[in-house]
């Protein structure tokens, strides 16, 4: 999939997170895999899945941090600057919601997400 046609699938998400909810649905473009027809089944394979869900749009997304001790996950955007805060399932770990946050201004290129060793449970 280019870029284009990638970033058109997000601005789904954008418009329900831009509709005034702090967290807005966090659809799933994919379906999980399953394993070829032709592979054999049993308890010796793993399964695995991979689930891709939209983001807003923007040039570029960088730097995933989860926030150790909370069931949330953090990402920095570039043009627009924003701080996306992806809400989890705390057990399943999967997306449940999405909020996002101008980061000053539109070019400002937010870089070095990480967990705060003098202040834990921060960033």
């Amino acid at each position: 999939m280019d870029r284009r046609t990638f970033q058109r699938g997000l601005i789904a998400l954008g418009a329900a997170a831009g509709a005034g909810l702090p967290f807005g649905p966090a659809p799933a473009l994919a379906t999980p895999t399953r394993p070829a027809p032709d592979r054999p089944t049993g308890e010796s394979l793993r399964h695995r899945s991979l689930t891709e869900y939209a983001l807003p749009e923007a040039e570029q997304t960088h730097e995933p941090l989860k926030v150790p001790g909370a069931p949330l996950l953090l990402v920095t955007q570039w043009y627009p600057s924003r701080l996306l805060k992806l809400a989890l399932d705390p057990r399943t770990e999967q997306v449940t919601g999405l909020a996002q946050f101008p980061l000053g201004e539109d070019t400002d290129l937010p870089h070095g997400l990480a967990a705060s060793t003098r202040y834990p449970g921060r960033i």
